[in-house]
């Protein structure tokens, strides 16, 4: 190889490795930083949604119901597939 041309190699791989390095040493320093404020992962995985006072009868019927949330929660399989293909149609273009 020409010496000019193995100066710009040693050069840019040089500069490759110092930037490479000074981007692991960043993330690692945000992740320090961030990690006393996140939440543990038990947390996150016991999601409690705020679902409504439910008021029933003594023969069990509902009378009514009392919250601003009104939330149940569902498992996928409950969700229709006309809901799912909307919200796929909406976020990719593709569909």
């Amino acid at each position: 190889m020409k010496p000019i041309i193995k100066k710009i190699f040693l050069y840019g791989t040089s500069a490759f490795v110092v930037l490479s390095l000074l981007a692991v040493l960043t993330v690692y320093g945000l992740y320090l930083y961030l990690d006393p404020r996140l939440p543990d992962v038990e947390t996150l995985k016991d999601v409690r949604l705020q679902v409504p006072l439910r008021v029933y009868s003594q023969d069990h019927e509902l009378i009514n119901e009392f919250g601003k949330m009104k939330r149940s929660p569902m498992e996928y399989e409950q969700f229709p597939s006309q809901m799912i293909n909307a919200i796929l149609a909406a976020e990719d273009d593709r569909f």
